[in-house]
């Protein structure tokens, strides 16, 4: 987005200097000399009358003069206005991005093109797990147990990566490699999934801030899919 800011600056200053250039040369080869309208040679630059055809001086025919500047000033315009739509498009986009951002319940159907979602529970772990096992201080592990299912015509995959937890203080933290198995029967998730075909699992984190009373999961769809979710963890 800066990028296209700053050639945009670029392109409304060149704009600028191509627009001043062009009625610079307009209006400098017209001069008033004595009263009367004069123009230059445009070989010779002598002054000479404004509708004369050949110049008296080098007796050379006056040519309309093509004047490069507008042309310049054109593509430089046309060239801007594809940059703008570029710009509007892409503001369009990251509008509609945010606004897409659904907000559901643990339990809800989480829709994407080719699967659906659903986020079963969450469970919050510290302390000691077992006689031999235990959260390390001021830590928590934090499990969401999910079911994907892919309901395509084609083979999909649902990524842990694609789930992202933030935390209380607004931090948002990607998914732990926890193999520890805390979180009951279900085993980390990893969703390679025919069609038709279904997993549940659990993915879990790490988290250093043990106030939980604004947990959230912030879901999207994979790559070349549409749909984003937030979840809260209540």
């Amino acid at each position: 987005m800066y990028g296209l800011s700053y050639f945009m600056s670029f392109l409304l200053i060149l704009g600028k200097k191509c627009v001043s250039n062009v009625f610079e040369n307009i209006f400098y080869d017209i001069i008033k000399t004595g009263g009367t309208m004069m123009k230059k040679c445009i070989w010779c630059k002598t002054d000479i009358d404004i509708d004369a055809v050949v110049c008296p001086n080098c007796k050379r025919p006056q040519k309309k003069k093509t004047n490069s500047g507008i042309v310049v000033a054109i593509i430089v315009f046309v060239i801007l206005g594809f940059v703008l739509m570029i710009d509007a498009a892409i503001s369009s986009n990251e509008k509609d991005k945010t606004e897409k951002e659904t907000e559901k319940n643990i339990g809800d159907e989480l829709i994407c093109d080719k699967y659906k979602v659903v986020i079963n529970e969450y469970k919050i772990k510290t302390g000691s797990i077992d006689s031999f096992y235990k959260v390390p201080d001021g830590q928590e592990w934090i499990g969401i147990i999910i079911t994907a299912t892919n309901t395509s015509d084609d083979d999909v995959s649902v990524y842990a990566s694609d789930f992202k937890l933030t935390n209380s203080n607004g931090e948002i933290i990607d998914n732990d490699t926890i193999t520890y198995n805390v979180w009951g029967d279900y085993t980390t998730f990893s969703g390679e999934l025919a069609p038709g075909g279904t997993k549940t699992g659990y993915i879990a984190y790490s988290n250093t801030n043990t106030d939980n009373s604004d947990l959230k999961i912030k879901f999207e769809c994979g790559l070349f899919q549409s749909g984003e979710y937030i979840i809260p963890l209540k």
